[in-house]
């Protein structure tokens, strides 16, 4: 892969994440323990896309209420636009229902004919989540966001994970980029 006219990305959904008390560590005052509501309504949920570039590990992310192919072409579009000047784009993800639906694939097919960046998709084999780097950092995102915690809003769940990925982004002395 030539770096300065392919980029690739490890791309993968999270979630959905109810917003509602989690279960998990979390600090406190010794004198005031956290504790889960044994009752609570769900206040909504929150659904990451994330892509990992391979190079240097920068993660673009949008966060959404659904899964779906309509949001992940969304997203998949918004990749093209910010990587417009490369030659090629490789898409490495796993056999999902939203990675093989035909209006995503033949969204790609048409994108591919007019002759701008190409996009070629690379899947994982079925049942290997271990192949996907991304995986990792969304089990950290759920460490560090999501356990333990009690957001009010959807709004507060998705402004601490684009906290996060900012804070992770930073860690590599890359610029942040949210794709919403």
């Amino acid at each position: 892969m030539d770096k300065t006219c392919e980029v690739a990305f490890y791309l993968d959904e999270a979630g959905p994440y109810l917003v509602r008390p989690n279960p998990g560590q979390k600090w406190a005052e010794e004198s005031k323990p956290w504790k889960v509501p044994s009752f609570w309504e769900t206040r909504g949920k929150v659904v990451v896309f994330g892509a990992l570039k391979a190079n240097p590990g920068k993660v673009y992310h949008h966060i959404d209420k659904s899964k779906g192919c309509k949001v992940m072409l969304k997203f998949i579009q918004r990749l093209a636009i910010l990587y417009k000047h490369m030659n090629r784009i490789y898409l490495i993800w796993d056999n999902a229902k939203a990675h093989e639906a035909k209006r995503l694939t033949s969204w790609i097919k048409r994108w591919n004919a007019n002759g701008r960046v190409k996009f070629k998709v690379l899947p994982l084999p079925t049942y290997s989540p271990w192949l996907n780097p991304i995986e990792p950092v969304f089990g950290s995102l759920y460490r560090k966001v999501v356990a333990g915690s009690n957001f009010r809003w959807p709004s507060n769940m998705a402004d601490a994970i684009h906290k996060y990925f900012r804070y992770r982004n930073c860690q590599i002395n890359n610029k942040h980029q949210t794709l919403d």
